[in-house]
């Protein structure tokens, strides 16, 4: 048997959709309150952040600046160190000779002459004692190869004539002998010191090299006075005789001079010390 549809509207269904959009609606609002919660959340964690972050380089920089800086400062800028002035460097001395004259007593008259010329002086440079003394051990003029703070030298030069004995033709006699002796001295000068130990000892070293050169003159004396008293000799031994004697003169000058120095050390015990 066919029977015809009857509509029945979908009463039940109603409900359950507004339940649905209910629910739907709910879940949103509970997802869109969430997230504002999580917003808020997240800006005051980021503010938080931010602020620490902020606060960190200057808890740092307290931490580490004040070592840093102090030291940096105090060397390069706050209190930089004084520029220091540079110091000329001391002269090198240039080590002494010793003038050795030409003496000739051809032209000079009979007798004794003893030139004494004005001291040579070498220059030595230094701050201080010591860097003297190394430049007067380094630069002092030179005999036998020995280096002394000064030196007192002489050169000798001797003439005569002779004649014939009228008794004794083969037997001369000496007339009119010449003795010249030049005698040089070589002392040092510290160059711009007027300091009282070196002046005390520049003033005792010129009296110790005086006292050479009166023994040198004193030697030049005995010569001139031994050729003139020299008995008649063979004519053909005169020059031979004349020389030998003049050296032993001056040899025996020699000895005395070197007796001078020492007895008085080379000066030291006259206050030539530095």
């Amino acid at each position: 048997m066919w029977e015809s549809p009857v509509y029945a509207p979908p009463v039940a269904k109603r409900p359950l959709l507004q339940f649905k959009k209910l629910l739907f609606t709910s879940v949103l609002l509970i997802i869109i309150t969430a997230c504002a919660i999580g917003a808020q959340t997240y800006l005051a964690s980021g503010r938080q952040s931010t602020a620490a972050a902020q606060a960190a380089p200057a808890a740092t920089v307290s931490k580490i600046s004040p070592t840093a800086s102090s030291s940096t400062l105090s060397g390069s800028i706050a209190t930089p160190k004084p520029t220091s002035t540079a110091v000329a460097a001391i002269p090198s001395c240039i080590p002494a000779s010793t003038p050795v004259p030409n003496v000739d007593a051809n032209g000079y008259t009979p007798g004794v002459h003893v030139i004494t010329p004005t001291p040579v002086y070498y220059p030595v440079y230094g701050r201080n004692l010591d860097q003297v003394r190394q430049q007067l051990h380094n630069c002092g003029p030179q005999i036998s190869g020995v280096r002394h703070d000064a030196v007192t030298t002489y050169t000798a030069s001797w003439g005569y004539k002779y004649q014939p004995l009228d008794t004794d033709p083969g037997t001369c006699k000496i007339i009119e002998p010449v003795v010249v002796m030049q005698i040089v001295q070589v002392l040092p000068a510290w160059q711009n010191s007027t300091a009282a130990a070196w002046q005390k000892y520049g003033a005792n070293l010129t009296a110790h090299e005086n006292g050479h050169a009166e023994l040198d003159a004193a030697g030049a004396s005995t010569l001139y006075k031994t050729l003139s008293n020299l008995s008649p000799l063979p004519c053909a031994n005169v020059d031979a005789t004349i020389n030998a004697t003049a050296n032993g003169v001056l040899g025996s000058l020699n000895v005395a001079n070197n007796l001078y120095d020492d007895q008085t050390g080379h000066g030291a015990t006259q206050g030539a010390t530095l």
